[in-house]
């Protein structure tokens, strides 16, 4: 059988102040394969990376995560992280616009 595909749009998260990574939290993909009984993949929040034409091909629907690491004013070190948080908001942003210009429900 196959399972239907869910994106997990990950969160940036900057590693030691340097390394910047896209990750999820672990419930959220054990919801996923859990009670939905489909196959979670974690997308990074980057259309240069993740085309939403192509994720909106690939997935059969999308988990939008929330949360923010803290203001740049609060810690300068999360400055980047911030950045990424704010473009990961477009990027979810963009793919509920899309999905409902091609797939609107009824």
């Amino acid at each position: 059988m196959v399972r239907p595909v869910i994106g997990i749009i990950g969160n940036p998260h900057l590693i030691n102040s340097e390394y910047l990574v896209h990750g999820a939290g672990e419930m959220n993909s054990r919801a996923v394969r859990e009670i939905c009984n489909a196959l979670p993949v974690i997308v990074p929040p980057d259309a240069l990376l993740a085309p939403i034409e192509e994720l909106m091909e690939a997935c059969d629907g999308f988990v939008f995560t929330g949360g923010r690491p803290k203001h740049p004013r609060e810690d300068p070190a999360w400055s980047e992280a911030y950045i990424m948080t704010q473009r990961k908001l477009l990027f979810q942003s963009a793919i509920r616009r899309h999905a409902m210009i091609v797939a609107p429900w009824q």
